[in-house]
This record gives structure tokens, sequence and C-alpha cells, in this order.
């Protein structure tokens, strides 16, 4: 299947659309106080991912860095940006980031988390570390944010280590 880029930003919106809609659905939502403090789990780590070429038959691939995530023990497929992740504003999230890499990497959203500011990783954590924080959303503005390693700029954000954090805000106009 061939994606321009207005179709592509068409089925982005429709989707998060649906996710955010869905998500306010009774009997499909989770409970608020479920919703208020949940777990994720973030490995950095590598992948080759299928490239979009013209030729057909030819089995480009690519190799990225990737941040595969669980939440709450769903497994969220790694992709290039990272996958998005929503919250609501004032809420909380445990978050484990374990760097399965050869070398030093970091997980921020500037303003709000910074995996350096955790004791045992302000140079960045470390292959085969693993370090556990707190997001705390209470004094994030709402909108979209941007995620990614801020070890080595630009070259991490570069090889696929970003995505979007996207706080909602607590009680929608």
């Amino acid at each position: 299947m061939k994606m321009n880029r207005r179709e592509f930003v068409k089925s982005s919106i429709a989707v998060s659309a649906a996710v955010v809609l869905g998500s306010r659905i009774l009997g499909l939502q989770i409970s608020e106080a479920l919703a208020a403090a949940q777990t994720l789990n973030i490995t950095i780590t590598d992948a080759l991912k299928n490239m979009v070429t013209d030729n057909p038959g030819n089995p480009a691939k690519c190799y990225f860095w990737v941040y595969k995530m669980t939440a709450d023990g769903v497994n969220i497929p790694a992709e290039v940006p990272g996958p998005n992740i929503f919250i609501t504003k004032g809420d909380t999230v445990d978050i484990n980031i374990t760097n399965e890499l050869d070398e030093p990497h970091a997980f921020a959203i500037p303003g709000i988390f910074d995996s350096k500011d955790i004791p045992g990783a302000e140079n960045g954590i470390l292959p085969g570390a693993t370090v556990s924080g707190t997001i705390d959303t209470t004094l994030a503005s709402s909108g979209a944010h941007l995620y990614y390693d801020n070890l080595n700029e630009p070259v991490n954000r570069v090889m696929g280590l970003h995505g979007a954090f996207i706080v909602m805000p607590k009680d929608p106009s």
C-alpha cells in the first residue's frame, strides 16, 4: 500500500481521535483510579525496520535505535518515531527504562522528566542497566511534547530515539 504525506496525516489524526474517543466510551475505559497511576516500561534497543520503496520485491530495511514499550502489561509495537504516549494533566506515571544497547542512553521530556536526574544515571543509563522514576504532569502544560534521548544530540534522536508525549487537559473544554 502506497500512502502520500496527506493521507498519512489524515490517517494519523483519525487513529488518534479513535483512541481518545474510544477511551471515553463507557465500558471501554479503565477506571479513573487506574488511569491516574500507570507503569510504563521502556526498553532502549535496536531494530531493522522495513522501508517504503518504489521497487516491488526490494526488501529494503534500515537499522534504527528504538524505544520499545509496554504500558501496564500491554505491548506497544516499536516504531520510528516512537509510540505516542498519552497522559492526562495531573496524572503520574511510574517509568522503568532499560538500556539494551552497548553505550549509555537517556530518556527526556524537556521541562517534565529527564532520566539524567535519577541518581546513578547522571551520565546516562549504562548498557544493561535499568533505572526507575516517576513522570509527574502536574506542572506540565497541556499539548504535545517531544520525548527523546538527550545524550549525544542530535545523533541519538536521528537514529530513532524520539516520539510524542501528549498531555491531555484534565477538563477538556
